[in-house]
């Protein structure tokens, strides 16, 4: 039985996570972007610093990490830690006064106070999302449990196995390697060695997912810093820029048309409880985030590599200062790998992305940059190779991952589907007409303001920057990936994720927009017509209440409710995680779809964990998996299966523990061998059996 209160105890040990996050996600950028002065670093005002250790370290330390632990000796990057940490202590006493200045810069300015206060409550309110809630003797998780469920056992696996990890859900006939890019879980692995038995994979995981909201919002701050943009920089820009990541689009329209549909069809007015599920994801960034951490961390790496090479030549730089061109392609290399393995995904849109402006810096006969950008891209592609050849070994499912299709509208197709129209002659002239509709209703305020700032901006005398001209190729050029392609793994992973570029680019160009609803002073701030501003109003306000609902419905609209069986399991699988050894198998009935108790909190290698994570995610081939699955479930499934059949089973398998759930078939039967062992562990919806003993 675990003990404590289940909420008090989550939440004690996501904050100790979340205090030791900063030792792989701030310390190392902050010793890189000092001794290499990269985007000027010493320059900067020490929040900025702040924002740019960040991003350097998500840039620079997977990779590191990565090759580390795969040629080299663990000891080694101890060794590392510890110089970098020795590096940061040579630092502290010459910095000592910037420091203090970061400590209380904040409390000097009125907007830095806000967002100060801003971040402070992200972090709050996304640990107590992401906690358990016990309400007497009952427990309530959050949906998003279903992909933390996998995050937790990768963070696991690597903790157990190393690098490359094992396949912490598919073990047919021995170790099978991890297909998966984990680079983010990697970190997540340092964590929780560090943190030990007071912060285990799952703290990790979720102080994670509180981290990358604060990733993607030091990159949006660098970006506007350092970018050569058509208005001024100020604070209130950036706390502006702060409030539009918890902005979403106009998904509470569909939603709620969707439910009132519903009623008047006589199936009740049933909101959805995943409000992205509407329509083909262009998700808000609240919900990326608390679902999929690893994409922003990689798009946060992604950018500062553009960053860092564009400004290395940009017009906009002090040209009298001298360039370091080796140290931009080094790290701008180490960005572009790390990403790699943080999200395959998200780097196949940005090395798109890439290769669009190289074609542009060709035809303005830019060389100096191609050549910086091709060296940085052919390093990158060095420094990945390892983790790239093992991605493609780990792959048994002999598929291709990426497919062509037009995007979909989901509000079309069901339109479609009642008329049973369903011709591709019909369906894809239709989703190409209805493609603005279906764009405007997923970024809503985004689409308004970034309509509003070109009108603006092609107003404008001045030229564009090369830095606008970037931006612009980054948010057609994923927009035009995302809405052609499509990854064919479980979900389109491509399409979703790879939109955060357009997402970012469209979050930059809103920010002098919504900005001048704030105030009209100023040379290069955006004026609005009245109606132009009390639509943004309006559509900021959609945006705001939708990003509310969703996190609302994730907490309380799940299918898993508050029930006394989500604390039995929970408590049974504790007990698994704190008594049985480190290297046990333990199995529990995988027919149950994406079962989220073994990975959430026993952290146990599996012999199949269901049918989602244990082939189709992880890379083992269905085929050959099949077997393993039949097996396994006749020991949940058979009701008169003898207690010497099942112990051959576990044999074959090196089952250790085998776990035994009242909703599983074989609960109670007389004749199963069930109900031959005594269970080592036993509340009234679990049992746990030790089948080696």
């Amino acid at each position: 039985m675990e003990l404590g209160h289940a909420t008090i105890t989550d939440l004690a040990r996501m904050g100790l996570a979340f205090a030791l996050f900063p030792l792989v996600l701030v310390v190392p950028g902050f010793v890189v972007g000092w001794y290499t002065r990269v985007l000027q670093f010493r320059q900067r005002e020490p929040w900025m610093q702040l924002c740019l250790s960040i991003c350097l370290s998500v840039a620079t330390v997977p990779i590191v990490g990565f090759l580390v632990l795969s040629f080299g000796n663990p000891a080694f990057l101890c060794a590392l830690a510890a110089a970098a940490g020795g590096a940061l202590l040579v630092l502290v006493p010459r910095s000592s006064r910037r420091i203090w200045s970061l400590l209380k810069g904040p409390f000097q300015d009125g907007h830095k106070r806000l967002l100060t206060l801003g971040v402070c409550i992200w972090i709050i309110l996304a640990s107590v999302l992401l906690a358990d809630w016990q309400l007497g003797d009952t427990l309530g998780i959050n949906e998003v449990n279903v992909d933390h469920t996998k995050h937790v056992a990768v963070i696991s696996a690597i903790s157990r196995t190393g690098v490359p990890p094992e396949n912490p859900s598919c073990r047919p006939a021995g170790p099978l390697p991890l297909r998966y890019y984990y680079f983010w879980h990697m970190l997540g692995s340092f964590v929780d060695k560090l943190g030990g038995t007071l912060a285990d994979a799952r703290a990790v995981a979720h102080a994670g997912a509180v981290w990358s909201g604060l990733l993607v919002l030091s990159v949006t701050l660098v970006y506007l810093k350092c970018l050569d943009l058509p208005w001024p920089w100020s604070a209130r820009g950036a706390l502006v820029a702060a409030t539009l990541l918890a902005c979403t689009g106009l998904d509470l329209l569909p939603v709620g048309t969707n439910a009132i549909v519903s009623a008047m069809h006589g199936d009740g007015f049933a909101l959805a409880h995943d409000m992205e599920h509407w329509n083909e994801q262009v998700a808000a960034w609240v919900g990326t985030f608390l679902w999929a951490p690893h994409h922003p961390a990689a798009l946060t790496s992604l950018l500062i590599g553009f960053l860092i090479l564009r400004t290395t030549v940009s017009s906009s730089m002090d040209h009298t200062r001298p360039r370091n061109d080796t140290t931009a392609i080094i790290l701008a290399a180490c960005a572009f790998a790390s990403a790699v393995g943080m999200s395959v995904w998200i780097s196949l849109v940005g090395a798109i992305v890439a290769m669009s402006w190289l074609m542009i810096c060709v035809c303005r006969n830019r060389w100096n940059e191609v050549v910086l950008w091709l060296l940085a891209g052919g390093v990158s592609i060095l420094l990945a190779s390892q983790f790239l050849f093992d991605l493609v070994a780990a792959e048994q499912a002999n598929r291709w991952p990426i497919e062509v299709s037009f995007r979909k509208f989901y509000l079309l197709d069901r339109i479609l589907g009642y008329f049973s129209l369903d011709s591709p002659w019909v369906v894809l002239p239709l989703r190409i007409i209805s493609l603005p509709l279906n764009y405007f209703l997923e970024f809503g305020v985004f689409a308004c303001g970034a309509f509003a700032y070109w009108k603006w901006r092609l107003r404008r005398s001045s030229r564009l920057s090369l830095d606008e001209l970037f931006l612009l190729v980054m948010a057609v050029v994923s927009l035009v990936v995302c809405t052609f392609l499509r990854s064919a793994i479980i979900n389109n992973d491509l399409g979703w994720r790879g939109m955060m570029f357009v997402q970012f680019a469209l979050l930059l160009w809103c920010v002098p927009v919504v900005h001048s609803l704030l105030s009209n002073a100023g040379r290069n701030v955006i004026r609005l017509q009245p109606a132009a501003s009390a639509v943004l109003l309006v559509f900021l306000a959609l945006g705001f209440l939708g990003t509310g609902y969703d996190l609302v419905m994730l907490r309380t609209g799940g299918p898993r409710p508050f029930t006394a069986e989500n604390l039995a399991m929970r408590s049974a699988y504790k007990w698994i995680q704190l008594t049985t050894p480190e290297d046990a198998i333990v199995q529990h009935n995988s027919a149950v779809q994406r079962h989220p108790w073994h990975g959430l909190y026993g952290q146990r290698q599996v012999i199949f964990s269901d049918y989602d994570h244990g082939t189709v995610l992880f890379g083992a081939a269905p085929r050959s998996a099949e077997p393993t699955l039949l097996l396994v479930k006749r020991l949940f499934h058979t009701k008169d299966l003898p207690l010497d059949q099942a112990l051959s089973i576990c044999s074959k398998y090196d089952i250790d523990y085998l776990v035994v759930a009242s909703s599983d078939p074989c609960w109670n039967a007389p004749f199963h061998w069930s109900s031959q062992i005594e269970p080592i562990h036993e509340n009234a919806y679990v049992r746990i059996y030790d089948v080696q003993q």
